[in-house]
């Protein structure tokens, strides 16, 4: 009977190490984040160019997933211009990428809205899979050796304040 009780507090803790032991690796599994990436991707601009996202090395990036049916997504197109126009001689680059199915909406939005962005169009969907974005907008700075050094879900004015703030942060800072 002793025996018995033994074998099983011995295979209770095995399992139980195992068990731990798993739950170890898979939470390191998940600790890499998409900050720890230096995601690379190449899509059609507005104007029919490619564009690629390692073109840009040596520049701090801002990267704004969006789509023409999100009204917070337009709103921010001109202040992305304007992000644009205050910091480009510095270093710096406005990627506004648009995820609409629909390539004329995201067209006729950008004539109304009378911006200077460099846009890419990503219909498929790729870029927000690839930077696990989970709303729209989702914004992300990279950093001028390519790492993902920010990013943010949504758009509101602290929020841009704060989005700038960090620019202004990462365009002051010599690559690493």
């Amino acid at each position: 009977m002793r025996k018995n009780l033994n074998t099983h507090i011995t295979l209770l803790f095995f399992f139980l190490g195992v068990f731990l032991l798993i739950g170890i690796t898979l939470t390191t599994a998940h600790a890499t984040t998409i900050e720890d990436q230096k995601p690379n991707f190449t899509i059609p601009s507005i104007t029919g160019e490619e564009i690629s996202l390692n073109k840009y090395g040596g520049k701090v990036v801002y990267l704004d997933i969006w789509a023409s049916w999100c009204s917070a997504c337009r709103h921010s197109l001109p202040w992305m211009s304007e992000l644009q126009k205050k910091y480009g001689d510095q270093g710096f680059q406005v990627l506004a990428v648009n995820v609409d199915e629909d390539r004329e909406s995201a067209e006729e939005l950008l004539r109304s809205s009378n911006v200077d962005l460099l846009v890419g169009f990503d219909p498929k969907g790729v870029i927000p899979e690839l930077f696990e974005a989970s709303s729209m907008p989702s914004s992300y700075i990279i950093g001028r050796d390519g790492r993902i050094l920010f990013s943010h879900s949504g758009i509101n004015k602290d929020s841009m304040v704060e989005i700038e703030r960090e620019i202004k942060k990462y365009l002051l800072q010599e690559d690493e």
